[in-house]
């Protein structure tokens, strides 16, 4: 047994959050990006169908909050809070993966077993924000996002760019086997961590209550949308906005997607350091500017311009991989380490809804004023998440009121 303090942590323990994250990106690109091409390709899925499949998948990543307040208060034991979930959820996310080529047709089972496949790999997500909010000190927190976001980064252009080759080259089901052993090799790496101990109940509910009455906290809830409804094209509309605007061929817009996401990656792992450095009212204000200047330079694209379309792509991914950092510094700060997974998967279930509504509010914003209209409006929500973010930095603080008990070690 040991005492778990700000002075325990050492920066190696850095290494298995990026793998994590790394594994899920993959796992993330090829189930978002190619599963579509899968169901209508080799299946025969209509297209309707393929749609509501895909909504269904979708489900798990709006119940985080369950799977946090799950994971908070439901210890294994000697074994922690964290870690067996976070095992136990990747080996059932592999053994799903390796499952998939055995299905030689479109069938309820078929869809039940992605469902859990994106069941597992949300749980597993939740737990291990979970357990990055029980670990982290205060100036290592942008450090460990940048590395969890930039290894997810650096494996969604990996799942882009050899899930095609691979399935072409040599078959769909290699495809789905690399996925499982990508999982098998996170569970091995997860392993090897150590946690806190489960506080005792009456403590993680003081804890709650801590976090709810401080007022950078809802300023933080209320900053997370706001800011999160920019990031609309890097998830939603950035290969249609190319298409669309510049009309490039379907294998030069993965090219310039893979190119956007590498800027994230590299943002994503430089943009933490940077952010311990300066502080957290200083990242946000400064990051969230640095997203600004992203979406501003989507306006400059030129039809038929691919390589003008490449550098400014790349420009965004590099904004958005600061912005990113900006908003996960602020969750983390505003989330208490005795329920850090309850509280950090309602930021996430937060963002998730920044987004939906960008995407509604899409709907109405671009077919009136097009996408020059659409980026501009993101640019005014950006200012206003600007003026929250400042205060909701300069008032929250690490709403934990008690001791962190001791490590469980193995």
């Amino acid at each position: 047994m040991g005492e778990y303090s700000d002075e325990s942590w050492r920066n190696l323990w850095l290494a298995p959050f990026g793998v994590f994250y790394f594994g899920q990106g993959y796992a993330l690109s090829a189930l978002g990006l190619f599963m579509p091409i899968y169901l209508v390709t080799v299946l025969g899925v209509p297209f309707a169908i393929t749609g509501l499949a895909l909504a269904v998948i979708g489900i798990p990543w709006m119940l985080k909050i369950i799977f946090g307040a799950i994971s908070d208060s439901l210890a294994w034991g000697r074994f922690g809070r964290r870690r067996p979930y976070i095992i136990l959820m990747a080996l059932l996310a592999a053994i799903g993966w390796a499952l998939i080529p055995f299905f030689p047709e479109f069938n309820v089972v078929f869809v039940a077993t992605l469902f859990i496949v994106a069941l597992a790999t949300a749980f597993a997500d939740t737990t291990i924000d979970g357990f990055a909010v029980d670990i982290t000190p205060s100036d290592r927190r942008g450090t460990l996002q940048g590395m969890m976001w930039g290894g997810r980064a650096a494996g969604s252009i990996l799942g882009a760019l050899v899930t095609g080759i691979i399935a072409q080259a040599i078959g769909w089901p290699i495809v789905f086997y690399l996925g499982a052993i990508i999982l098998l090799v996170m569970t091995g790496i997860c392993a090897l961590l150590k946690e806190p101990a489960k506080p005792s109940g009456r403590m993680m509910w003081s804890a709650l209550k801590t976090g709810f009455s401080s007022k950078g906290v809802w300023l933080s809830l209320l900053f997370t949308p706001i800011l999160t409804m920019s990031f609309v094209f890097y998830f939603q509309w950035g290969g249609l906005f190319i298409e669309e605007t510049v009309a490039l061929s379907l294998t030069e817009i993965g090219l310039v997607l893979a190119l956007m996401n590498t800027g994230a990656a590299i943002t994503g792992f430089l943009g933490g350091p940077l952010a311990d450095k300066i502080g957290l009212r200083r990242a946000v204000a400064g990051l969230v500017l640095v997203q600004i200047i992203g979406l501003a330079a989507l306006l400059f694209v030129q039809p038929g311009n691919l390589y003008l379309a490449l550098v400014i792509m790349f420009v965004h991914g590099l904004c958005w991989g600061l912005a990113n950092i900006a908003w996960l510094s602020l969750a983390m700060a505003s989330c208490p380490r005795e329920v850090g997974g309850t509280f950090f998967s309602i930021f996430a279930m937060i963002f998730n809804i920044g987004t939906m509504l960008a995407v509604i509010l899409s709907i109405f914003i671009k077919p009136a004023f097009g996408w020059p209209g659409l980026i501009f409006t993101l640019i005014a929500l950006c200012l206003i998440s600007e003026f929250i973010g400042i205060l909701a930095a300069s008032k929250v603080k690490q709403a934990t009121t008690m001791k962190t008990p001791p490590l469980e070690t193995t």
